[in-house]
């Protein structure tokens, strides 16, 4: 689990560049840290805000000095970790492992403990409780698509 005062210090520095959280984990002994904005995420942005987030904890944070610093956005294909997230992703394809199954089909409603999931001809509602992953699966055709579009 990450610190409350750490995330509020992370926070407060990925704002001053423009950007906000997506989402801070820590696995294994690396420190994850995936931004978003408005802005495109470059990887100058990234290591920047990288080297002020490596300052504060060598001055703030020994807890996490062991921890290798990953600072990047979270991707097109993006995991889904919190109900905002699969808010964002109505209408996207994705794939979505539980307890016992995989999933793969369109997002097509979030209510407060689960999801409603098109996979095929069938409407499958899944708990939030049961999902073990989510993300957001992009097909080649789309992906080109985007990038052609913007």
């Amino acid at each position: 689990m990450i610190d409350e005062k750490f995330y509020n210090l992370v926070e407060e520095i990925v704002k001053d560049f423009g950007s906000r959280i997506y989402h801070i984990a820590k696995q294994g002994n690396k420190l994850l840290v995936f931004i978003e904005g408005d802005a495109p995420i470059t990887v100058g942005l990234c290591e920047k805000i990288s080297r002020d987030i490596s300052f504060k904890i060598n001055m703030y944070f020994p807890q996490y000095k062991s921890f290798t610093l990953e600072v990047s956005s979270p991707g097109i294909e993006r995991h889904l970790y919190n109900v905002e997230h699969y808010k964002d992703a109505i209408g996207e394809i994705v794939s979505i492992k539980t307890k016992d199954r995989r999933l793969k089909g369109e997002l097509k409603d979030v209510f407060d403990n689960s999801i409603l999931l098109k996979e095929g001809n069938s409407d499958i509602e899944i708990y939030f409780e049961d999902i073990i992953t989510a993300k957001i699966i992009v097909s080649t055709e789309e992906l080109f698509r985007r990038v052609k579009h913007g």
